[in-house]
């Protein structure tokens, strides 16, 4: 199973951006990046708002949608974090 960040880099990767490239602009490393596409980690906010920023211009439509989608997975994980009481 994808998750956004993944669907956005492959996205890239379709349009002729490389991994190389997308560290270069988001100011990371490639590691990082095949981290993000592997789906071990996620970006943090700080990278989230530089590759917002990088990429809104040039993919408006699809920037929107992996920023919908990054704050649903983050609720998501939040939300799965939670340990309810026990009723009795």
């Amino acid at each position: 199973m994808s998750n956004p960040i993944q669907n956005f880099i492959y996205f890239l990767n379709q349009q002729g951006i490389t991994e190389k490239a997308l560290s270069f602009e988001v100011g990371t490393s490639i590691p990082v990046i095949n981290r993000w596409k592997n789906g071990r980690v996620y970006p943090t906010g700080l990278a989230l708002s530089i590759v917002y920023a990088r990429f809104i211009d040039r993919y408006p439509e699809q920037i929107e949608e992996l920023m919908q989608d990054m704050a649903t997975e983050y609720i998501k994980n939040q939300i799965n974090k939670i340990k309810l009481p026990e009723r009795v």
